[in-house]
């Protein structure tokens, strides 16, 4: 059977070389990165690899070199070959931008016309209903992970697999930090615009005028310094899927717009007279209770129905601590394969780090691992390394006591104030700070007790 992998950073290139493929009858699938094929599709052997030539260990690609027989380069037209040598692995180049019939010249000359697949049957190859969720790495600064096998996770990996596959908008909710990135990746990754690129945007980082410019796009002219036409985040998206994060962080003005585009697939650019139709998916993000921002005027009722027909919630770090030890030695990993030499982290450290209540969640994990490595000068990793913060909240986590009934109410008191003063290693400001109680009223409780002077 002819399978051909697409493993490009370029959107618009992938898709479009995917499906010249497609049409020569052949299965194709199509990611971000070798290493993200590596990832979701564990194992496979492919007959033709399209692939930027990348530096690292392990092969021509890094690391995550998939198997196959044939490896075309795919680069820009300037780009010079040393000696017209192609790089180690490689044996055939393309250069973009390309027309179809290279393209099927190119993959008949390689490989053979056996196996075709009946019609209707080519398209991305599906992952592994056990492979982990992944994201493609080459987008953002290092690879990331959808990992987790606590039962919260289990479920909303679940939930991903049963909606990808629709049409329907999707609203993510989540903590900063949880990975409703990742999440709305995973759908389009697994959706049937898979093939389509996949274009994010975080509406509470641009002011309302650049949004709707970075939105809609803008015509050459249509203000100061446009100095030639933008496609926006719609049209750039089309055949594919718009993550909107931080939804409720946008001007009710550009909500208002926005519902227009849902409802209507069209739009105009900034200072346009053309209307620009687009079809894509959406899928939306917040870190804010809906019900809230709504009532605060901050997120229009319509647009939330019109976003949340399906709706899916990332569980924070602290709700998963079981998933600790392995997100965290997945991280490790990863920075260790960037840094060249290898580290373990210590049972101590380990336990450190599940104490940790972790308010930045899987973000702050991955940080915190980082910071640690780089300040491990051995190859073990000791809790001394980890972020002031985290040993922090490790000595003042809560603790836990039981008052028995028929205990009296001065009792009780006595007991939650002296155990927490013993907590806070008598320091009676902070001891009152976390009863919420003022200073002078500690001391006048401490003096209060028959066996306590202060």
């Amino acid at each position: 059977m002819n399978t051909v992998l697409i493993a490009l950073r370029d959107p618009e290139v992938r898709v479009s070389l995917a499906r010249i493929v497609r049409e020569s009858g052949r299965t194709v699938a199509s990611v971000g990165s070798c290493r993200e094929a590596r990832r979701r599709f564990p194992g496979r052997e492919y007959d033709v690899v399209f692939a930027e030539a990348r530096g690292g260990r392990g092969g021509p690609w890094g690391p995550a070199t998939p198997t196959c027989r044939i490896a075309v380069l795919v680069d820009p037209p300037d780009e010079v070959l040393v000696d017209g040598m192609l790089p180690a692995g490689f044996h055939a180049r393309l250069s973009t931008p390309f027309d179809s019939s290279s393209v099927t010249e190119l993959l008949d000359g390689t490989v053979s016309d056996g196996n075709v697949l009946p019609e209707g049957e080519s398209g991305p190859l599906p992952p592994p209903e056990d492979a982990e969720f992944g994201e493609d790495g080459e987008l953002g600064p290092r690879p990331m992970k959808l990992l987790g096998r606590a039962p919260a996770m289990r479920q909303l990996k679940s939930r991903i697999r049963c909606m990808a596959p629709a049409q329907a908008p999707v609203l993510i909710l989540g903590e900063t930090g949880s990975g409703k990135e990742l999440v709305a990746r995973q759908l389009h990754d697994l959706s049937q615009r898979s093939e389509g690129p996949f274009v994010a945007i975080n509406c509470g980082a641009l002011s309302p005028t650049l949004l709707e410019s970075q939105l809609f796009g803008h015509e050459r002219g249509s203000f100061t310094g446009a100095k030639r036409r933008h496609r926006g985040v719609f049209e750039r998206a089309h055949g594919g899927t718009v993550f909107l994060d931080e939804i409720t962080e946008m001007s009710v003005d550009v909500q208002v717009n926005l519902l227009r585009v849902l409802e209507q697939g069209a739009f105009y650019r900034t200072g346009g007279e053309d209307l620009v139709r687009a079809d894509f998916r959406t899928v939306a993000a917040t870190n804010h209770a809906p019900a809230r921002a709504q009532s605060e005027g901050r997120l229009r009722s319509d647009l939330f129905y019109r976003l949340s027909v399906l709706q899916l919630e990332v569980p924070p770090l602290r709700e998963r601590l079981e998933d600790v030890e392995l997100l965290a030695k997945a991280f490790l990993a990863e920075v260790a394969s960037e840094e060249g030499v290898a580290k373990t982290l210590t049972s101590a450290a380990l336990d450190r780090l599940r104490e940790h209540t972790w308010p930045g969640n899987v973000r702050e994990l991955r940080n915190a691992i980082h910071t640690a490595y780089l300040m491990s000068e051995g190859r073990e990793i000791l809790p001394e390394a980890l972020p002031a913060e985290v040993l922090s909240d490790s000595r003042e986590r809560d603790e836990v006591f039981h008052v028995p009934m028929g205990t009296s109410l001065q009792e009780a008191e006595q007991e939650l104030i002296m155990r927490t003063l013993h907590h806070m290693d008598g320091s009676k400001s902070c001891a009152a700070k976390k009863l919420g109680i003022s200073l002078k009223t500690l001391y006048n409780r401490l003096n209060s007790y028959p066996t306590i002077r202060t």
